[in-house]
């Protein structure tokens, strides 16, 4: 049982892996917010599209660091999800979206009721 729990944990893993170019990754830092998105064919981060370079470059640090992901499978897994990214940083907080909520058309992001 043990092997067919580690074996579904690098299946996610990989779907994880192989979702990356869907990512989103808003990261909330104390001196504000940046949204970015991460390119594993550059392996960098990257602004919104037409918005220029970010803000300032990404650093590794110890400041506290939240992962919103979107489009990924419904059964991805916060942990793996975390260790991926961990090598990244420390990541304290890991929120898994719902990628049809979060675009409803309705400009709150997936917040609050649905009509």
């Amino acid at each position: 049982e043990g092997k067919k729990e580690a074996l579904d944990l690098l299946s996610k893993v990989e779907e994880v892996r192989a979702k990356e170019r869907e990512v989103q990754v808003e990261m909330e830092e104390e001196e504000g917010t940046a949204h970015q998105q991460y390119s594993p064919r550059t392996g960098g981060w990257q602004g919104p599209p037409g918005q220029g370079q970010p803000r300032r470059a990404f650093a590794l640090d110890n400041r506290t660091r939240t992962l919103r992901a979107a489009g990924l499978p419904a059964d991805a897994g916060e942990g793996p999800i975390r260790e991926h990214f961990a090598k990244f940083g420390e990541v304290t907080r890991v929120e898994l979206v719902d990628a049809d909520k979060e675009g409803d058309g309705d400009g709150d992001g997936g917040a609050g009721d649905d009509d």
